[in-house]
């Protein structure tokens, strides 16, 4: 298990590799402008408008609890700016994800230049795309919110922290392998299971991509680095040709 573990951080650092090869720079463009704009959105909002939007939502006649309501609503909000600006980033980068993954996939056949990109075939692709991304917000809510509410049953919020740290693991392995099966046609059902029966590279991967997007700098092109490793996971697992 510990060694699976391992190789699924493995995948996760070769991405950083793969966005740096010259051969594929073009197609990690986009994924990581759109990810350093609502990350920076995101950092704006928190030092201008963070404190002030949190003391609004605590009522005057519980002014006197404030130092203990206000964590409590700090990490509500921050859960919920943190997931939102994630959403809304994949949804509007799951094109350029897709012809990323897809990029990526040739450049480790081959070690050659992507052939040209057939746009009609990505642009056919898009409402199919989007979707998925939909039934990946679903699938995390069904999870997230039982496991949010362990944070507020005593004994039990003791584990809610590693439940939470291993269901967003698993979603994040989840989320950017997608694009990579996707491309061949595997459907998201069909996704997961594929994962389950690797879950030690699963998870390896899922903390490291975790950890990433937590460390300032380095999560402006945590996007870009996680569709590539997961599609470098794809491949040399095999999970491409399992399944069809």
């Amino acid at each position: 298990m510990i060694g699976k573990f391992t190789t699924g951080v493995q995948y996760g650092m070769q991405g950083f590799s793969l966005i740096l090869e010259p051969k594929l720079r073009r197609f990690v463009l986009v994924p990581f402008l759109i990810n350093f704009l609502l990350f920076a959105g995101l950092i704006w909002f928190g030092v201008s408008q963070f404190s002030a939007f949190i003391d609004s939502m605590i009522p005057e006649w519980l002014s006197f609890l404030t130092f203990l309501l206000w964590p409590l609503f700090a990490i509500t909000v921050l859960l919920f700016v943190f997931f939102t600006f994630s959403f809304v980033a994949n949804f509007l980068a799951a094109p350029f994800n897709a012809l990323l993954a897809q990029a990526t996939e040739e450049f480790l056949q081959r070690q050659t230049t992507p052939e040209q990109t057939n746009w009609l075939v990505l642009i056919k692709a898009i409402p199919a795309m989007l979707w998925s991304e939909v039934l990946k917000l679903t699938y995390f809510i069904k999870w997230a919110i039982p496991i949010l509410i362990l944070f507020f049953i005593p004994g039990l919020n003791l584990l809610a922290p590693f439940c939470w740290a291993a269901l967003s693991a698993w979603m994040l392995t989840v989320h950017y392998t997608d694009f990579s099966l996707s491309n061949h046609n595997k459907l998201f059902a069909q996704n997961r299971e594929l994962l389950k029966k690797e879950k030690g590279v699963t998870l390896g991967f899922g903390a490291f991509i975790s950890l990433l997007t937590m460390i300032p700098g380095l999560n402006f092109i945590a996007m870009p680095v996680a569709v590539t490793g997961a599609t470098a996971l794809c491949y040399r697992e095999g999970f491409l040709r399992r399944g069809s």
